[in-house]
């Protein structure tokens, strides 16, 4: 009696715990094996599972300890393994830009036996110049026999506006009775089907 309390002994236990979603983009999760290499002020580096990273004034990535998370450095997207360490750096100067959709392509089959009146919608998702990305809708209605016309929309708040989809672009398409694409020329490619009564592919 007397003679106090001892540890008998520690187990480490590296299994996979919940993941969350924190709503903070710098942190992180490892699902499976491994552990994020931090390194302190002193230039020690040492293992973690914990991934509740913020971002220093720097740019750099860091434990709630200021410590720095490393990876292999990067050049033109291709990365070293080779390399020694380095921070991991995410302020918006490193960040690839984004680049803007300018053009879309879509293959469509549109029923050449359709009553004029018919429709027909189909999604297809862009990006803006922030990255950010957007679903236009393309819809086509049958104006006559071989005809048909097409609008583009977009959600009215990817805007800033409110109310119904914004019209974007409009446009018309005819076929011959081969159902060959024979206006607009320029922008379309033709692409007939050949196991059914369609139109070319647009």
């Amino acid at each position: 009696m007397g003679n106090g309390v001892a540890s008998d002994g520690t187990v480490s236990n590296f299994s996979n715990g919940n993941i969350n979603d924190t709503g903070i983009s710098s942190n992180m999760a490892l699902q499976g094996n491994g552990f994020f290499v931090v390194q302190s002020d002193s230039g020690q580096n040492s293992f973690t599972r914990a991934g509740d990273f913020t971002v220093n004034a720097q740019g750099q990535l860091t434990t709630p300890q200021g410590q720095l998370v490393m990876g292999y450095p990067a050049t033109a997207g291709v990365v070293s393994t080779s390399s020694a360490l380095v921070p991991i750096v995410v302020n918006a100067a490193n960040n690839i830009p984004a680049s803007a959709t300018t053009t879309f392509t879509m293959n469509t089959n549109l029923n050449a036996t359709s009553a004029v009146g018919a429709t027909y919608s189909a999604p297809i998702t862009v990006y803006d110049s922030l990255g950010e990305s957007h679903v236009l809708t393309v819809n086509y209605v049958n104006t006559a026999a071989n005809a048909w016309t097409y609008s583009i929309s977009i959600p009215a708040a990817d805007v800033g506006a409110t109310g119904n989809p914004v019209q974007v672009a409009t446009g018309a398409m005819t076929f011959n009775s081969s159902g060959d694409l024979t206006a607009p020329r320029a922008r379309f490619r033709e692409s007939p089907s050949t196991d059914s009564p369609m139109a070319p592919q647009t």
